[in-house]
């Protein structure tokens, strides 16, 4: 069992340090990752993130830079995509500051594969085994 009861209660999300006695508004970072995920795989996505959260909501310094990345390759008319993100942070000597080249991916990835098996055919999903 967690030390904290606010742990065992929230999962991963996480106060913010330096925030009175419980240390302020949550962080749930995989929200954040999973937001900018979205933002990456479907263009329709960001207009909708940009009208409920800003750069500065992010707890994570790393995820505000790549939310204002993101709108910005946007709103110059780009694509919006992992490598795209990844060559754009690097141009601006932002990429190892957000962690690096895999990071674009690896926040893209886990909504990538939900996506794919949101979108599989039942057929495909609940056929039998060759095995029988």
């Amino acid at each position: 069992m967690p030390s904290d009861p606010l742990e065992a209660l929230h999962g991963n999300v996480r106060a913010l340090p330096g925030h009175g006695e419980h240390g302020g508004p949550p962080a749930d970072l995989e929200a954040e990752a999973a937001v900018l995920g979205a933002m990456l795989l479907a263009a329709d996505a960001i207009a909708d993130v940009v009208v409920s959260i800003t750069p500065e909501d992010y707890y994570r310094p790393a995820h505000e830079t790549i939310h204002r990345t993101i709108v910005a390759l946007r709103e110059q008319g780009q694509p919006v995509d992992p490598i795209t993100l990844t060559h754009h942070l690097d141009s601006l000597g932002e990429l190892n500051r957000v962690g690096g080249p895999a990071t674009s991916t690896a926040l893209w990835m886990p909504c990538r594969q939900r996506r794919t098996l949101a979108t599989t055919p039942r057929s495909c999903t609940n056929s039998p085994s060759a095995d029988g």
